[in-house]
């Protein structure tokens, strides 16, 4: 009896330490989802020009501060990608043009902030959206990696009223054809139908009345994201994000089990700090969940 309730206990430690580390976790400093966001931003003439930046200038931080919420960023995190439109798509970086930077989560920053205003004219967010599932989303380009969710955060000021392609049908091919949940970041149009079907739904459209306060939906908008990813990128045991046997990050894939709790177990403070320094003494002898924590005793 002693044994199996050994074995019992072991598997349910596999079990919930199994959640605890597959699960992407958003915590107050970053989300270590393993993801590919495209940010599809507006440059219509409504939004900015060379002599008034202020709008834009608004929009360029909130999409730093995004990329400032995922950690590790590059091949094996969260990579990022950024394409602008206004009558014409304008591509500026892909998902994997930074990953073999030093820093690519700087380097992804860098990219932003070297954003032009122009061009300014009209808004088609349609030929947006086909120029990313034609040509900007491919596997040479950086998308397609195991366990990888991709996400489009289109940011826009208004509805389309130039372009050729219908924005609700692109995006529906992004969902349908390259598994792509679509994020609508919408300014000054909380109520729009069209910005609502792009997204596919209420759920996915994050609104604000004025650019200055676009770094409001900053928390929600990477939380949404973190909790429809299914992998996460595991750091190592010195804090950073380096693979035990290579040099690269381990993505940890999530494998589903039930968990079956004894309902006697643990029954008072002394069990439940056994249990916990067993974890701990698993986490500190062996590769597996948790590997490279050190022992240390419940007090």
């Amino acid at each position: 009896m002693f044994f199996k309730n050994v074995i019992t206990v072991l598997v349910l430690l596999a079990a919930v330490e199994a959640h605890y580390y597959y699960k992407p976790k958003k915590t107050d400093a970053t989300c270590n989802a393993v993801a590919d966001v495209i940010f599809v931003y507006d440059t219509s003439g409504s939004i900015g020009t060379p002599t008034n930046q202020a709008n834009f200038d608004a929009m360029k931080e909130f999409m730093i501060n995004i990329v400032n919420e995922f950690d590790p960023v590059g091949a094996t995190g969260t990579q990022f990608a950024a394409l602008c439109f206004s009558v014409v798509p304008k591509p500026h970086f892909y998902l994997n043009d930074n990953n073999n930077d030093a820093d690519p989560k700087q380097a992804t920053k860098d990219d932003i902030q070297a954003f032009s205003t122009a061009p300014n004219s009209r808004t088609a967010i349609g030929d947006a959206l086909k120029e990313l599932s034609t040509s900007f989303l491919t596997p040479a380009k950086g998308i397609g990696r195991n366990c990888a969710q991709c996400f489009v955060i289109v940011i826009t000021d208004g509805e389309q009223n130039e372009g050729t392609a219908d924005p609700v049908e692109e995006a529906n091919k992004l969902r349908q054809d390259k598994d792509c949940i679509v994020y609508v970041v919408s300014i000054g149009q909380a109520n729009s139908v069209q910005l609502e079907n792009i997204a596919g739904g209420q759920a996915n459209v994050f609104s604000v009345d004025k650019f200055n306060e676009l770094n409001n939906l900053v928390k929600g908008l990477v939380q949404a994201a973190c909790s429809n990813s299914a992998c996460v990128a595991f750091p190592d045991k010195n804090g950073g994000h380096g693979n035990h046997h290579n040099g690269g990050n381990r993505i940890l894939i999530p494998v589903p089990m039930p968990i079956m709790i004894p309902a006697d177990y643990p029954v008072n403070r002394n069990q439940k700090n056994d249990l916990k320094d067993l974890i701990s003494l698993i986490k500190g002898t062996k590769y597996g969940y948790g590997y490279g924590n050190k022992f240390k005793p419940s007090v």
